[in-house]
């Protein structure tokens, strides 16, 4: 036999055993053995959008939204062109629905994880952050009990009109009067 055709049996005897003792951990080494495809885009883990939604209770689109605007960065799977998200993305996506919950805004969330990406600690941000928006709610709630107020007094106040057909100035009496009394 001649040195380089017992160098070629020997690379493949070589990645036989690899094979076997792989075989089951194929996500764990981020390799695909069937067939032996290796997936360097895949992590242990990796998941299609579909999975990704599912395991955080939100639709498909709400994954590849976050995909589309860069805030989850997902490897692409070489042998079919799917994306595939890891844990990485699992915990950046949850973070990301956390922080909505909060009431920040998907710029308010880059902002954050722009500083968590360069390693400093986003935390006075969120601080600042989440003081703007605590007072941009307080502003929305005095607005909204206020139209609730105009609201109720309209109820009240119709409640007691009559009806009108439309005239060439007016469409509907109640509306038009109600705002006009309040413009004076």
């Amino acid at each position: 036999m001649t040195k380089s055709r017992t160098n070629s049996l020997d690379f493949l005897s070589g990645l036989e055993l690899m094979i076997d003792s792989y075989q089951g951990k194929e996500q764990i080494f981020g390799v695909n053995l069937n067939p032996a495809i290796v997936r360097l885009s895949c992590e242990e883990g990796c998941v299609k959008v579909i999975e990704m939604a599912r395991r955080l209770g939100v639709t498909a689109d709400t994954v590849r939204f976050y995909t589309r605007i860069k805030i989850l960065k997902p490897g692409k799977n070489k042998a079919n062109g799917y994306r595939e998200y890891s844990e990485k993305d699992y915990n950046r996506l949850r973070f990301v629905l956390s922080a909505r919950q909060l009431g920040f805004s998907v710029e308010d969330i880059q902002e954050i994880l722009n500083h968590a990406d360069k390693k400093k600690s986003p935390c006075p941000t969120v601080r600042r952050l989440i003081d703007q928006r605590l007072h941009e709610t307080e502003r929305q709630l005095r607005e909204t009990l206020k139209l609730r107020d105009r609201m109720q007094q309209a109820v009240l106040e119709w409640s007691q009109k009559p009806d009108k057909a439309p005239t060439g100035h007016m469409l509907c009496h109640l509306i038009e009067e109600f705002t006009a009394e309040e413009r004076l």
